[in-house]
C-alpha cells in the first residue's frame, strides 16, 4: 500500500491511498484524525475533572430517573 499526502493551495490536506485497504480501518483513522481536529482548542483536564464531571451527570440522571418514576 503507497500512502501519498499533500496540502493543496486551499490550505486542505489530501490523502491518497493505493492499492488493497481495509475500509474499516481507514474509518478509524479518519474518526481519529476528526477527534484530534474537534479537541485541538481544548485545554487539558485531569482525570479528578472528569470523575467529577461524570458524577455529576450520572446524580442528575438517577434523580430525574426518580422524579419521573414517582409521578
Amino acid at each position: 500500500m503507497a500512502i501519498s499526502i499533500k496540502q493543496n493551495s486551499k490550505q486542505e490536506t489530501v490523502i491518497t491511498i493505493s492499492g488493497k485497504v481495509d475500509a474499516e480501518a481507514i474509518e478509524q483513522a479518519i474518526k481519529y484524525l476528526r477527534y484530534l481536529e474537534l479537541t485541538s482548542g481544548l485545554k487539558p483536564v485531569s482525570l479528578h475533572q472528569v470523575d467529577e464531571l461524570s458524577g455529576s451527570i450520572k446524580r442528575s440522571m438517577a434523580n430525574k430517573r426518580r422524579k419521573r418514576l414517582a409521578s
